[in-house]
């Protein structure tokens, strides 16, 4: 036994929730616009995605980058680093535009493990991870 009533919200509001509040032997209120309910919360929500993409670096000094349609190789890593922020920061607003959220916020982030090897700093893997986050477009 429910100490408050239940509240209804969803499509189904009226349909299954007097049987559930019978069982419960609960006060049952389902508010006008319940059918709406969701989606109204759901639209007064967020969107969040995160990605990544790897750069490496071979012996010999060239680098490569793991892109969505396979490995690109870069000379230097200036060149390396652009690219790989260009592109996925164009795969993730294609992706948060895809989830409902055109117009998110895109925050790029790289995290470099670096070792010395023979003399120098070799980049062992670098990681690039962009995060996109916003609220979804409403429909007027």
């Amino acid at each position: 036994r429910l100490a408050t009533p239940l509240v209804a919200l969803g499509a189904s509001a009226g349909t299954h929730y007097p049987s559930v509040a019978k069982r419960l032997g609960a006060k049952l209120h389902v508010p006008s616009h319940a059918d709406v309910a969701n989606a109204v919360g759901a639209v007064a929500g967020h969107v969040r995605l995160t990605m990544s993409l790897r750069l490496t670096e071979d012996p010999a000094g060239g680098l490569t980058l793991f892109l969505a349609e396979g490995p690109k190789a870069f000379a230097d890593r200036a060149c390396a680093s652009a690219a790989a922020e260009d592109a996925l920061r164009t795969q993730i607003a294609a992706a948060s535009a895809k989830a409902g959220a055109p117009d998110a916020q895109i925050t790029l982030d790289w995290c470099l493990n670096e070792a010395e090897m023979d003399g120098r700093r070799v980049l062992v893997e670098g990681v690039l991870s962009a995060t996109a986050s916003g609220r979804p477009a409403t429909i007027a």
